[in-house]
């Protein structure tokens, strides 16, 4: 048990650095941000496909898949909650129910992109996801 709550610390801190990552190549604005935050996340899943495969296969822990499915919300609420005000963010969908939304939206594509021997890249899948969520062409 020790040992997934030491793991969870690790992920966390992994997707803290990875978000700040995403805020640092581009400014606040969202959905921008988002953009650069979906491409580190599925840069690292492509590097690190064997954590990956464990955390979200059946091979991991369900207490460990959902606490990274949880911080996952909470770093969508806090972009969501922080976002600048501006025209291309336009949503009656509570911020709660909108970062539990894209919480489980990539937990679950990046169990299938890794589970699957599909040939798409980090990038067609950072921007298969961006374009799905805002329906416009991501931010070059």
């Amino acid at each position: 048990m020790g040992f997934l709550i030491l793991y969870s610390y690790h992920l966390r801190d992994l997707f803290l650095k990875l978000e700040q990552e995403a805020h640092q190549q581009l400014d606040r604005r969202m959905p921008q941000v988002e953009y650069y935050g979906l491409l580190n996340i599925f840069r690292h899943a492509e590097k690190n496909r064997d954590l990956y495969h464990v955390m979200f296969s059946g091979q991991g822990s369900a207490m460990l898949t959902a606490r990274v499915q949880d911080f996952m919300a909470k770093v969508f609420l806090y972009d969501i909650r922080n976002a600048l005000e501006s025209p291309e963010i336009n949503s009656n969908i509570p911020h709660e129910v909108e970062s539990q939304m894209l919480a489980g939206l990539i937990s679950r594509l990046l169990f299938w992109w890794l589970e699957t021997s599909c040939d798409y890249t980090s990038e067609q899948m950072a921007d298969f996801t961006y374009k799905m969520l805002y329906r416009k062409k991501p931010p070059v």
